[in-house]
């Protein structure tokens, strides 16, 4: 747990490569499992993912191909959004697969494609190159925090849904106490030394608190068009996409997100980052 913990320390900050040896993370590139290593989990996002090795757990890209050699295994699920998996006679791959081909989609949903089309325009011109950039490096977080600590954002997400109001009061009153909390701190001077400690404890709340939240979005948007029980990273995906869009909403949509997370913020310390159950 502590090697993971410190895995997920390092993404805050972007490095795009793994603290843990046996995860494997690449934003911007690609990435190779060669024929004898083994890895736990892999998140590639703007790559293709070529496996010859094994990869036991969990398995997500984004922008890229999954491509498996005769002599590669993923066995743990697998997400594969704008993109294909080519497999070789011999491979193994597990069963449960999901796979979001933007061909397939915009052959068989004529609409999309023009939907997308108009909300692209805007959408760049509000967001921009380094806006994007810093939309993708979040996602990945998002992704890799549900892969690694599947169980604890689970928690959370849980907590969050059973106790709304105590999850938003805890988000707000946490809030609240950043700024006292570090004048504290600074004006201590002994306590100076943990002040960036304490940023970092916020920083990976808010990021733990916004993937449960996320999830519970996701679970609810399957259950209402009656597709339930999708792999976690799924229900996170469409969750994400779905805050995102509910940003655009003249007014209120802003509110909304910011109450979102919120709510994530104040589940995730009250849960102790889904140590505890409700």
């Amino acid at each position: 747990m502590t090697k993971k913990i410190f895995f997920l320390v390092a993404s805050l900050f972007l490095i795009a490569t793994s603290a843990h040896a046996k995860d494997l993370v690449r934003l911007g590139r690609g990435a190779v499992i060669n024929e004898g290593e083994t890895v736990d989990h892999v998140v590639v996002i703007g790559g293709d993912l070529d496996v010859k090795g094994i990869v036991k757990d969990d398995t997500v890209i984004i922008g890229g191909n999954l491509n498996v050699a005769s002599t590669g295994q993923v066995l743990g699920d697998t997400v594969v959004v704008l993109g294909k998996i080519n497999k070789e006679f011999g491979s193994i791959v597990s069963e449960n697969v999901v796979e979001l081909s933007a061909g397939k989609w915009f052959h068989k949903k004529g609409w999309i494609l023009p939907f997308a089309g108009v909300c692209a325009i805007p959408a760049a011109g509000m967001i921009g190159l380094a806006g994007l950039i810093a939309v993708s490096g979040f996602f990945a977080l998002f992704l890799l925090i549900a892969i690694l600590f599947m169980n604890r954002v689970g928690n959370v997400s849980f907590y969050a849904q059973k106790h709304f109001w105590k999850s938003l009061l805890a988000g707000l009153i946490s809030l609240l106490l950043v700024v006292p909390a570090t004048l504290f701190l600074i004006v201590s001077i002994i306590g100076l030394p943990l002040v960036p400690l304490l940023f970092i404890l916020i920083s990976a709340a808010t990021l733990f608190g916004f993937t449960a939240m996320s999830q519970l979005i996701g679970l609810k948007f399957f259950s209402a068009i009656k597709k339930p029980n999708k792999p976690m990273v799924v229900e996170v995906i469409a969750g994400f996409i779905i805050i995102g869009l509910i940003a655009f909403i003249p007014i209120i949509g802003w509110s909304i997100k910011f109450i979102i997370w919120l709510t994530g913020l104040g589940g995730a310390i009250a849960t102790k980052f889904g140590t505890s159950k409700a």
